[in-house]
C-alpha cells in the first residue's frame, strides 16, 4: 500500500469521528481512545503542523472520553430519602 493511501484513510477516519461523531456501534470506550490514540500517534510522525492540530483535538476528546468513562464506572446509590449518593466503591 502506498503512503498516500494510508495518509488518506487515516484522514478519512479522523473526519468521520471528529466532524460526524460516528464510531461503530460495537466500540466501548477503551476502543475509541485505542483508535484515538493511534490516530495521534500516526499523525506525531508525520511531524506537520496540521497534523499537530489534529493531534490537540483528538487529545480534547480523549481526556471527555476518560472521563465520561469514570462517570460510568461509579456505582449510583439512591438513599431512602430519594437523595442520590455517586460514590466510588
Amino acid at each position: 500500500m502506498s503512503e498516500k493511501y494510508i495518509d488518506n484513510i487515516v484522514d478519512d477516519i479522523y473526519g468521520i469521528i471528529t466532524k460526524r461523531g460516528n464510531w461503530p456501534y460495537s466500540f466501548n470506550v477503551d476502543n475509541k481512545i485505542k483508535l484515538l490514540e493511534t490516530i495521534q500517534a500516526f499523525y506525531v510522525k508525520k511531524d506537520t503542523r496540521d497534523g499537530y492540530a489534529r493531534c490537540a483535538k483528538i487529545q480534547s476528546m480523549v481526556e471527555i472520553l476518560k472521563l465520561y468513562d469514570q462517570v460510568l464506572t461509579r456505582k449510583m446509590h439512591v438513599k431512602p430519602s430519594g437523595s442520590t449518593d455517586v460514590s466510588k466503591n
